[in-house]
């Protein structure tokens, strides 16, 4: 994806009802299971190489998850943002020793790939206010389809669902994720944003 921009991007999901996703997911008719077998696949990209977010197939799959994330699980909250964070946290550490050799022609090729993480990272953090993490709270999950027969079994899934969501918290995220921020502001921004306005929209 080359034609990503970050400053448009940021803007566009202030309006999420009219935000396009080329190739989205409707988590809203997605099982849990399948909200899940989803993620996976946008993890083992990412984990196989960060680049791989630059892939709009990916890169939708992140984007349809934090649009519908009233609906996602919190355990599968905290491995998507896992998945972000892990990828970022890689392309940052790339970026950063390729600036450091002056490789600019290698180095310059990082800069859609971290606007992009840190894209999903600001999206997801207004996403994760969607999903309560303390017992008790009420907990947005995926609707569980009872079958003929066996509703008993559907609504223990659905209680369990919201058992399971009530185990995540945002709060507990926060420090891991001031600790990614920290790091990825090591870089060597004027080396890969050549002006201040888009160095500006990709450290605030």
């Amino acid at each position: 994806m080359t034609d990503f921009d970050l400053q448009e991007e940021l803007q566009s999901i202030q309006d999420l009802g009219n935000y396009n996703i080329e190739n989205e997911h409707d988590l809203h008719s997605m099982e849990p299971n399948a909200m899940s077998a989803l993620l996976d696949e946008a993890v083992g990209a990412v984990s196989e190489s960060s680049e791989s977010i630059a892939d709009p197939r990916i890169f939708d799959i992140y984007r349809s998850l934090l649009k519908h994330a009233d609906v996602l699980p919190g355990p599968l909250m905290s491995k998507l943002l896992d998945s972000i964070s892990s990828g970022f946290l890689a392309q940052t550490e790339t970026a950063i020793r390729d600036v450091d050799h002056e490789d600019q022609q290698t180095y310059v090729a990082h800069k859609t790939p971290l606007e992009m993480y840190a894209f999903l990272l600001n999206w997801f953090v207004g996403a994760a206010e969607k999903v309560k993490g303390s017992a008790g709270d009420d907990v947005p999950v995926a609707p569980v389809r009872s079958r003929r027969g066996r509703g008993g079994k559907a609504a223990q899934s659905k209680n369990a669902l919201k058992q399971k969501a009530a185990e995540w918290s945002w709060e507990d995220q926060i420090p891991p994720t001031l600790a990614l921020i920290s790091k990825v502001l090591r870089l060597k921004t004027n080396k890969l944003w050549t002006t201040s306005a888009h160095r500006e929209t990709f450290v605030r």
